[in-house]
């Protein structure tokens, strides 16, 4: 409603304004002169309510928007500092770990897999794309003494030499049969997709867990997901406690 009696105030003062100024600069009269000055204060009041009521009104949007945004953004960020504060606590690792951010697992992942590894016990560990969540893996292992073994698939050099090298300086190697598996293209629910070579799993006859952390997404052809994956790895896998 004020809005509304703003406009027409607004448009009113302008009609007033102009009718007023030409009539001064006809009559050459100082009275409409003032006059029309008069209604463009009017006009210039009005219009600042207007559009001052409706800026005040869309930073206040944007503030109560942003406050609603940074609180989840906190949120999560606490959630992740509390489950890396976890990892230190359960692995009480003697060396720092691998950065866990960007392409590496988070820490909420990575909290979830030793929670599974140290209740489930698994045996036979596959990994697809290795990285700081084989290392993890590798020191739950160690550390608690468990039975398990994991082989992790890798196809980028670089991220296999970084692995090895991480594992290697823990002095966990033994824990991990790191393997070197390019990608191969698979057709999956009639598409062409990329997964791992499997030539490395030809070693194990079952799987107890399988942790998907890998391929990247961004390939082309696209890369398997989990819902795909199945008639690769079908003879060997013996579900127990997978992650996806």
């Amino acid at each position: 409603m004020r809005k509304r009696i703003a406009v027409f105030t607004i448009v009113l003062s302008c009609l007033f304004f102009l009718t007023a100024l030409i009539t001064s600069l006809l009559q050459k009269s100082p009275l409409f002169f003032a006059i029309a000055i008069q209604f463009a204060a009017i006009g210039i009041i009005s219009s600042h309510f207007l559009f001052h009521a409706q800026w005040r009104q869309d930073l206040i949007s944007a503030i109560q928007a942003g406050r609603g945004e940074s609180a989840k953004q906190m949120n999560l960020l606490k959630e992740q500092f509390d489950a890396l504060l976890n990892i230190f606590f359960v692995l009480r690792p003697e060396k720092p770990l691998p950065t866990m951010s960007r392409w590496a697992a988070e820490p909420d992942f990575i909290k979830l897999l030793i929670h599974l590894l140290l209740k489930e016990k698994p045996k036979n560990i596959v990994e697809a794309g290795s990285g700081v969540s084989t290392l993890c893996m590798a020191l739950a292992i160690h550390r608690y003494k468990l039975s398990s073994s994991i082989l992790s698939l890798e196809h980028d050099q670089r991220c296999f030499d970084q692995t090895m090298n991480s594992l290697l300086e823990h002095g966990i190697s033994d824990h991990v049969n790191l393997v070197y598996a390019p990608l191969k293209k698979y057709e999956l629910k009639g598409k062409n997709m990329l997964w791992y070579e499997t030539k490395g799993l030809q070693q194990i006859s079952d799987i107890d867990m399988l942790v998907i952390d890998g391929p990247p997404a961004i390939q082309d052809p696209p890369s398997a997901d989990s819902g795909s994956i199945s008639p690769i790895l079908s003879s060997r896998f013996n579900l127990c406690s997978p992650i996806f």
